[in-house]
């Protein structure tokens, strides 16, 4: 990545973004979009993402991450330019402890069995 046309930006995102597979897809998004950095959970319930690479694909990030696909419910965004980190390569999930990433899991998957058999 070259500083010239690279750009950083610490995301905040607010709403039903724990606990419903949000970091998985912001990951996966990530790796496709060829954006480097971190996620990660925040104790008062929002998550923050450190997010850098070429100017137009972090756009689009930022504006995928804003739309991102149910049950992920993105109430509130806010970014906020970053210093460019050359030294972070990769995109990657920052966990928390065992007891709630099980939690995180188990959230995220019971999201995904929502209403059926209704």
């Amino acid at each position: 990545m070259s500083e010239f046309t690279t750009k950083a930006l610490v995301i905040l995102a607010w709403g039903r973004v724990q606990r419903v597979g949000f970091r998985r897809f912001a990951e996966r998004l990530a790796f496709s979009s060829k954006i480097s950095g971190y996620i990660e959970n925040r104790r008062d319930g929002s998550v923050r993402i450190f997010a850098q690479g070429e100017a137009q694909r972090l756009d689009d990030f930022v504006e995928a991450i804003r739309n991102a696909p149910h049950p992920i419910v993105v109430v509130e965004l806010e970014t906020k330019n970053a210093r460019v980190s050359p030294r972070i390569k990769h995109f990657q999930i920052k966990v928390g402890s065992m007891a709630m990433e099980m939690l995180e899991g188990f959230g995220s998957m019971a999201t995904q069995f929502e209403g059926y058999g209704e």
